[in-house]
């Protein structure tokens, strides 16, 4: 069986419904579906199956306000990491 993972960084499923509309789509075509998102109201499950699709979620960081926090931010992704609580990724390694 063919996989797909959806990896969304800004909104939580299925409430994203452009990823939501592609993951149940290939699900429908008999591909094994999972989506990694960030945890939203009415989102807060780590993990759930909907539809056959796995869902984990994670916690986003606290955004700062105001200056400080757009470069902490600028920072972080100029440095090519991107992290999340409990764990840092670095882009390099994907590539």
């Amino acid at each position: 069986m063919r996989k797909v993972l959806f990896l969304v960084e800004n909104l939580p499923s299925p409430f994203d419904r452009r990823v939501w509309q592609e993951a149940t789509a290939l699900a429908g075509a008999g591909y094994l579906v999972s989506i990694i998102c960030p945890t939203g109201k009415g989102y807060e499950k780590h993990y759930e199956e909907i539809d056959g699709i796995a869902i984990y979620r994670y916690d986003l960081p606290l955004e700062a306000d105001g200056a400080k926090g757009y470069a902490s931010s600028t920072a972080r992704r100029s440095s090519g990491r991107s992290c999340s609580p409990g764990a840092c990724f670095s882009r390099a390694a994907s590539t």
